[in-house]
């Protein structure tokens, strides 16, 4: 496995996913409540073709108003699909083109720019841009922002203040942000700082969710080389975080002859509720399994 994408495809509202392959189609799992998965569209022709091979970049999310379900986006060369799940199957709803048919797109985001209420759909372009793009069967989008003025993307966020949207597109080396234009500039405000006092340990990726039940965000930081997980709680009277648990991931098993995977163990790990009891769960991915943590006795958002 080469990724997780977490997605709500019909109406139960518990959490189903994704289970990505750099090669061959994902594995897509329909979660229920009791925090189970059931392996679904092991048939489907979209499963197959459109999203063979596919990336966490190469997708995205989409839900309209008061609507239980997710439209999945899928990146192409120089289109992106939309589809449903729709009576155990997936359904192609739109097509949205680039003005550049040859080029790879990528990180799709609905984004509304200038207010105005409507959603536009951006996706960045293989040859260096953003670019909104149009619908349906009209070619041709508007390129946005300099042309190859930051490296390729890996994951986008949507920052909103009033009616105003920015689009935060997050690269391996620095961030962009894209809006019509931004009233003041940034500026960057330390509020608490935390140095780990485990021996040997780097963290490798961090994520935050409420893991106490106290309505505060709490953060699970993670050292991919020692298998082990820290969970920091933070004090907004001394604003201070302080290591509340850790412990390791996982024994090693002395008889396991398969590969070893990468460097990194977990190499993936998701903040969500797995089985819809309105409590933050952790699913990782380990080797050639999925690890689930269930959060118990809490009380849910």
């Amino acid at each position: 496995p080469a990724g997780l994408f977490p997605c709500h495809l019909n109406r139960d509202g518990i959490m189903d996913l994704f289970v990505l392959s750099g090669r061959d189609a994902p594995t897509l799992l329909l979660g229920n409540s009791s925090g189970s998965w059931e392996e679904v569209a092991q048939d489907s022709v979209v499963r197959k073709s459109f999203l063979k091979g596919a990336s966490p970049s190469r997708l995205g999310l989409s839900k309209k108003a008061n609507s239980k379900t997710d439209e999945i986006l899928i990146c192409g060369k120089g289109f992106v699909r939309s589809v449903i799940w729709d009576s155990n199957d997936f359904k192609v709803t739109d097509q949205f083109n680039s003005s550049d048919q040859g080029g790879d797109l990528s990180i799709p985001q609905w984004l509304d720019t200038d207010g105005d209420g409507k959603k536009e759909l951006f996706a960045f372009h293989s040859e260096g841009y953003w670019e909104r793009l149009t619908e349906s069967n009209t070619r041709g989008g508007t390129k946005t922002g300099a042309q190859g003025s930051m490296n390729k993307p890996i994951r986008s966020f949507v920052l909103k203040s009033g009616k105003r949207e920015t689009l935060a597109s997050m690269g391996s080396s620095g961030f962009q942000l894209l809006s019509q234009s931004l009233p003041s500039d940034l500026s960057v405000k330390v509020e608490a700082r935390h140095l780990t006092d485990l021996p040997g340990i780097r963290y490798s990726g961090i994520d935050w969710g409420d893991f106490n039940g106290d309505q505060q965000a709490d953060l699970v930081c993670l050292d991919g080389r020692r298998n082990l997980l820290e969970f920091l709680s933070f004090d907004s009277e001394s604003q201070e975080l302080s290591s509340v648990l850790h412990f390791r991931t996982f024994e090693k098993n002395m008889h396991y002859q398969g590969k070893k995977g990468g460097a990194y163990e977990p190499r993936e790990g998701l903040v969500i509720d797995l089985d819809g009891d309105r409590l933050d769960d952790l699913v990782f991915l380990v080797h050639d399994r999925l690890l689930c943590y269930y959060q118990v006795g809490g009380k849910g958002k």
